[in-house]
């Protein structure tokens, strides 16, 4: 069997009963694009391959997870005073950095595993909601010289 584009998860397990990543991925028809991103437990930048979205068949940055701990620094806090979170803190911890926070608030923020993950966001001033503790200065003019990624194939079973 030859699964052409972006699979399901579903469809992936057919040819490997063992995935147990929450995302899909595929082959892509470029070795390097800027949907790539290096992580924990995988080394898929310029390796010709990247996750994707079954539903749209677009290729796209892996999921954001939160560190398992991880440290605020007073310039990170409007509070001014830095402080040690676990994993993606509650309301009521992110409080004690960011004043902002009320019990109404849902969302928090946290330090995510990876430089670029795909549920970053971009505030107003143009900095990042959730930002990877490991940003190399060398990294943008990379990933500005990438293009987009397209879904060619994932396996052969």
């Amino acid at each position: 069997m030859s699964l052409g584009g972006c699979p399901t998860l579903e469809q992936i397990r057919l040819c490997d009963p063992d995935y147990d990543v929450v995302q899909p991925w595929c082959e892509t028809n470029e070795a390097r694009c800027k949907e790539q991103e290096d992580g924990p437990g995988d080394t898929m930048e310029g390796m010709g391959w990247a996750y994707c979205d079954a539903d749209t068949q677009i290729t796209e940055l892996p999921a954001c997870e939160c560190q398992s701990s991880w440290w605020a620094s007073s310039s990170d806090c409007s509070s001014g005073v830095g402080s040690t979170f676990f994993a993606c803190p509650s309301t009521k911890a992110i409080q004690s950095c960011d004043k902002a926070y009320t019990s109404d608030d849902e969302q928090t923020w946290c330090m995510t595993t990876r430089n670029r993950c795909r549920e970053q966001t971009v505030k107003d001033d143009g900095t990042e909601d959730m930002v990877g503790s490991t940003m190399r200065s060398t990294f943008l003019p990379l990933f500005c010289s990438r293009i987009a990624c397209l879904c060619v194939r994932v396996c052969v079973c």
